[in-house]
């Protein structure tokens, strides 16, 4: 169905809904065939409650009229496996994905084949495990390329995946090249409206960001918002997916783009809150995203009930051990510090971090991010001399990982200083704490509380020295 506003579309969707399951009893092949294709127009607008019904009845009858080994049974696995995906249940997606894979590979269709292994690998992915479905989305790309040549369109989302995937495992100039080979694609064989343009945007977007390009992203995710409101109108899990990330990207560009990324982060929790309820993990980000900039804002109080309830929801969503579950536990671990609750915070900080070193590794930057949460923990306790190795490991893998004078190994550098100054080293302490507060201004501004905060450590270190002589 041709992109169009939510509620036309809604409504012309729960018209044929009702025919297909009223009318066409006495025709199994044709209700299972249009069972199928409303229920993926449900879940292109984000409607998934409404489109998985649909799709399991598409699914019971075509079993019922062919059996279990059948090309038709396979594809509405398929279509349930993209549906559960797209809903954070990996359990499912993962279960319909391996049984229409083993259809498929029974009954000799490498393109059926190239579809399920790449649901199967997305499925493995929001699991964690990297490994194993990085060979998967590259058996899926050669399938495709072996069938249908380099410019087949569906290779858009091969590409999209395996990039999203390399930007997980750290590899940031892999990921961006083939976003870019994707979007390339996208265009040539889509168009500049088409949804797709929208996600890879969106996806660029997110590489950049991590990459320290601000201005870039925020290019990118405003083409995205421009494009999926054309493309969806108004409410959309996408648009609200682009409004939260570009608010993120307006909160990193300065204070005085504050007010509009608060504003965009409760427009896109309000429409999230009503397409997806209260317990999706897409709520959790934009919560996670407020709860930040109110924090930032200084309204901490404000901030801790939107950050528990973002933990809250990924553990349901996820279980114990998950990245998203380690970033909120890093989040608030960060917030009640920065109460003074320390003794609540560690926990919460260690727990994150060996999250992070199991599922992630240790060379990875979010696992540095955890390293500077604790040793910041380590310096508020007083205790340098264990902070020091954690945060001079953060750095190392910040500068392995990370472009130059990223924020975040400039942050990291700022904290080493001051972990130094306190030991009693200023030679070693100033040049990390003058480099790391140059590289936060440079980056996001001297008004930014990451800036601000470089500022207030390099400042004490000079009053420190003045009022010794050294």
């Amino acid at each position: 169905m041709p992109p169009g506003k939510d509620v036309t579309a809604r409504e012309l969707l729960d018209r044929g809904r009702a025919k297909v399951l009223t009318e066409l009893a006495d025709q199994p092949e044709t209700q299972a065939t249009l069972a199928l294709t409303i229920g993926k127009a449900y879940r292109s607008l984000g409607l998934y409650d409404s489109a998985e019904p649909l799709l399991q009845r598409s699914l019971a009858l075509r079993r019922q009229r062919f059996g279990e080994i059948h090309r038709e049974v396979a594809e509405s696995l398929d279509a349930l496996a993209d549906l559960y995906g797209r809903h954070d249940e990996a359990a499912k997606a993962e279960d319909a994905a391996r049984r229409a894979l083993a259809i498929h590979r029974a009954l000799g269709d490498e393109p059926g084949t190239a579809e399920s292994l790449n649901n199967l690998a997305l499925a493995l992915e929001d699991k964690s495990d990297l490994a194993a479905a990085e060979p998967l989305f590259w058996e899926a790309l050669r399938i495709r390329r072996k069938y249908f040549g380099r410019a087949d369109k569906e290779s858009v989302a091969v590409l999209n995946n395996l990039a999203t995937l390399r930007r997980l495992k750290g590899d940031l100039a892999g990921a961006e090249s083939l976003y870019r080979q994707a979007l390339s694609l996208a265009r040539d064989a889509f168009g500049p409206g088409h949804p797709w343009i929208v996600a890879l945007h969106g996806n660029l977007g997110v590489l950049l960001t991590y990459r320290g390009d601000l201005a870039g992203a925020e290019a990118a995710y405003r083409e995205a918002l421009a494009v999926a409101r054309r493309a969806y109108g108004g409410e959309h899990p996408s648009i609200a997916l682009t409004l939260n990330n570009l608010a993120s990207v307006l909160v990193d560009r300065g204070r005085d783009r504050w007010p509009e990324a608060e504003s965009m982060y409760r427009q896109a929790l309000a429409v999230q809150r009503k397409l997806l309820g209260n317990e999706d993990h897409k709520v959790s980000i934009t919560l996670n995203n407020l709860a930040d900039l109110l924090e930032m804002k200084g309204d901490r109080k404000a901030a801790r009930p939107l950050y528990e309830e973002s933990l809250r929801i990924v553990r349901k969503v996820f279980g114990e051990e998950h990245p998203r579950v380690a970033d909120e536990l890093s989040k608030l671990a960060g917030l009640l510090a920065d109460q003074g609750d320390l003794e609540s915070a560690e926990p919460l900080a260690l727990e994150a971090l060996a999250i992070r070193r199991k599922l992630l590794g240790e060379a990875h930057p979010s696992y540095a991010a955890s390293l500077v949460v604790v040793g910041s923990l380590r310096l508020a306790q007083g205790s340098p001399g264990a902070a020091e190795p954690l945060l001079r490991q953060a750095v190392a893998v910040y500068q392995k990982a990370l472009p130059e004078h990223h924020r975040d190994t400039a942050a990291a550098r700022s904290l080493l200083g001051s972990c130094l100054a306190a030991r009693g080293r200023p030679a070693e302490a100033g040049p990390l704490l003058l480099s790391g507060y140059q590289d936060l201004r440079g980056k996001l501004g001297p008004d930014h509380p990451r800036t601000l905060a470089a500022q207030r450590r390099l400042d004490a270190f000079r009053g420190t020295a003045r009022a010794t002589g050294s």
